[in-house]
């Protein structure tokens, strides 16, 4: 979604990444790459249906970024915490009528009340800490600062989901992954500190 969100940027928001944005972008993409294709299995795994997936689900958040940065300039000081509770309200009822379409009512009720504690933490912890407050936080970056300088740190999803196996999991990443990592934060770095870079380089 970063890639997306820098393309749309300049003309929807008419905010344009400067050479450093695109370049600590590049070097995260490498390093997401090599992450990638140290997995076990082989990126080879994908079907071009959960390619196509993956990508559309990348679109939307790109999109969703847009319509982020303009309501903020739209509205300067709306509430994101309300956006996002409402925005996240919206899709319950329609997700619920598509899995009883393709699943039935038997299965849906039989997960609703088959839940336990265990479920009903994962589903609390996804609602409140994982949507309500980390996207309003992302909102309020984003209705705050261009795209081209917030979008980029979604890349940090997969180097946290990494070290989070390992720490949780005890599933460590392998060297290639480590190498990965280390790819994806340098390009964040490039990102939020390269036209400083560039300064001291000229002198």
């Amino acid at each position: 979604q970063a890639f997306f969100t820098l393309l749309l940027a300049a003309p929807v928001l008419h905010e344009r990444a400067r050479r450093h944005h695109w370049i600590g972008l590049g070097v995260a993409a490498m390093g997401l790459a090599v992450i990638a294709g140290a997995r076990g299995d082989g990126p080879g795994q994908m079907t071009m249906l959960g390619f196509v997936l993956t990508l559309g689900a990348a679109f939307m958040w790109a999109v969703s970024n847009m319509i982020v940065r303009l309501a903020s300039r739209k509205s300067p000081g709306y509430d994101p915490f309300a956006f996002i509770a409402w925005s996240s309200a919206a899709p319950v009822l329609p997700f619920l009528a598509l899995a009883v379409l393709i699943d039935g009512w038997e299965p849906v009720v039989g997960m609703i009340t088959g839940m336990g504690w265990g479920e009903a933490l994962s589903v609390l912890y996804l609602a409140v800490l994982a949507t309500l407050v980390a996207y309003t936080l992302w909102t309020q970056l984003l209705s705050r600062h261009p795209a081209a300088k917030v979008a980029p740190f979604s890349l940090l999803v997969p180097v946290v989901g990494l070290l989070a196996a390992g720490t949780f999991l005890g599933e460590w990443p392998n060297g290639l992954q480590w190498i990965g990592t280390a790819g994806v934060l340098a390009g964040l770095l490039v990102n939020q500190f390269g036209a400083r870079l560039l300064r001291l380089v000229r002198g």
